[in-house]
């Protein structure tokens, strides 16, 4: 449960995972029943590897657009996506 006592953050710690695993989530309000869109991760391979690709994005700013990073990132072979900080500004 995320709650005002742990700022409404969750943090799961899960060990012991195949390499290379693909495992989705995705986001439950109890309140109002409010189902988030599925999310997917992968575990990373353990001692020595070629290379890990990733991509690292930031946040968004709605009304300047140039929102065809987001598109080349999700059809590009990055290993594995960063996002940082907030999705998007809006302003009045």
């Amino acid at each position: 449960m995320a709650d005002a006592q742990r700022n409404f953050t969750i943090a799961v710690e899960v060990q012991n995972l195949d390499l290379y695993l693909k495992l989705y989530y995705r986001f439950i309000n109890l309140e109002n029943e409010d189902v988030s869109v599925l999310g997917a991760t992968i575990t990373l391979p353990s001692g020595s590897v070629d290379a890990i690709i990733f991509a690292v994005e930031s946040c968004a700013n709605y009304q300047t657009g140039l929102f065809n990073v987001y598109n080349a990132i999700a059809n590009s072979d990055d290993d594995i996506i960063i996002h940082l900080v907030d999705y998007i500004y809006e302003y009045g």
